[in-house]
């Protein structure tokens, strides 16, 4: 994820081609909400714990897709990216790379726990 400031200051996530204002705060978690809530009715939000997503809402574009690839190897597709397995730790957390990474040195990742996304740096350098 992307995390900066709106034109008015306010914090703001970016994931893929969705943009979430910080909504409220829960505690420790932080809950954001698309920034099409108000006008258009979106439900997609996303919940953070110091500054790591920890909860995503069913849309299908934040929700993390398992696929394989064409050569049988383990694929992640999140927010409208596609990443690559590169390592995993007992089996149980993994890390994944853009596919975009040889390429064009596209710097974005996602770590995962188990079946859960635990960490993203969707900072792309590509649409």
């Amino acid at each position: 994820a992307c995390f900066g400031q709106s034109n008015r200051g306010n914090p703001v996530i970016i994931i893929g081609n969705y943009r979430f204002l910080k909504d409220r705060d829960l505690g420790l978690k932080t809950r954001w909400a698309c920034i099409k809530k108000r006008f258009l009715k979106c439900t997609a939000s996303i919940t953070t714990l110091e500054g790591i997503i920890v909860k995503t809402t069913d849309d299908d574009e934040l929700v993390p897709v398992f696929l394989k690839s064409k050569f049988g190897r383990p694929v992640i597709e999140l927010g409208g990216y596609r990443y690559n397995k590169r390592s995993d730790r007992n089996g149980r957390r993994a890390s994944w790379r853009c596919v975009k990474k040889r390429r064009l040195l596209c710097p974005a990742f996602i770590v995962t726990f188990d079946k859960d996304v635990i960490d993203i740096r969707n900072r792309h350098n590509h649409n």
